[in-house]
């Protein structure tokens, strides 16, 4: 029975001892586990899968605990360098004609309504002084020729690679007839606008933007005349008559129906500021 005894004593030793040495867990967690003695209170880090002994309790909890809540705002901070100037953007669309200045004289038709500022030829495409009006159409700013009575009709001269005056158009720009001035004497058109024709209320005029030298276009055929009652004669022709002889540059054909822009005559020069 002795021998029986040490045995189990020495077996209980080395239970109790093992169990004094339990290894705390390694692994990353974000809870910590533990064991509580009752008797002493005393806390005991353990792994998530080991159990506690006899006379103790487990317990656990999280490394971070709950958000708390929010703080007060602080105080602004103070205010930063200017940035560096961003690139420029693109170019705006050309705005409206706008009204005219103080002591401008404008033309404006039976009703009141404004066609346009007023300019002075010196020397009309009839032979003529009389008066014109600059009128902005589609982004064009055309020079109209006018009178008390309306617009005033001329001859208009087309030319054509055709002989039978059909296919595409050009009509002559004469510069001296852009060689405007207002009221005071002052050049007020000049390369910004573009003289128009007219022949029983429609306008003729060369294409913006298509305008060049009458030695660059090429030879033309045929000559369509049309009289200011808009009656219309081809006529063959070789070479272009007028090129370099007050019609240097040409342009394609560009029509506009003068009663679509709706001015009743008869027309009558304002003075801005004037009654």
């Amino acid at each position: 029975m002795r021998a029986h005894s040490s045995v189990f004593l020495t077996l209980s030793l080395a239970l109790i001892t093992g169990l004094a040495a339990w290894p705390e867990s390694t692994s990353a967690t974000t809870t910590i586990y533990a064991c509580v003695s009752k008797s002493t209170g005393i806390v005991r880090i353990v792994g998530p899968t080991s159990s506690c002994y006899r006379g103790e309790y487990p317990t656990y909890w999280n490394v971070v605990g709950p958000p708390g809540p929010q703080g007060p705002r602080g105080a602004q901070g103070p205010q930063g360098a200017p940035g560096l100037q961003g690139i420029p953007g693109p170019a705006g669309a050309q705005g409206p004609q706008g009204p005219a200045g103080p002591g401008s004289a404008f033309v404006v038709d039976r009703t009141g309504k404004e066609i346009g500022p007023a300019i002075f030829l010196s020397h009309g495409p009839d032979g003529i002084s009389h008066w014109s009006v600059l009128r902005e159409v589609s982004g064009t700013i055309l020079q109209l020729p006018v009178l008390s009575t309306g617009f005033v009709s001329t001859t208009v001269r087309i030319y054509l690679s055709s002989t039978d005056c059909t296919g595409t158009g050009y009509i002559g720009v004469d510069n001296e007839d852009d060689l405007s001035t207002d009221v005071t004497g002052q050049a007020t058109c000049g390369d910004s606008c573009t003289h128009a024709g007219i022949a029983a209320g429609i306008a003729y005029y060369p294409t913006p933007g298509s305008i060049q030298p009458c030695s660059n276009v090429g030879s033309f055929s045929s000559e369509l005349v049309i009289a200011p009652d808009g009656k219309a004669s081809c006529s063959g022709m070789s070479p272009i008559p007028s090129c370099g002889q007050g019609e240097p540059f040409l342009g394609p054909l560009t029509t506009l129906d003068l009663s679509t822009l709706g001015f009743t005559p008869p027309f009558s020069l304002k003075v801005a500021g004037m009654p």
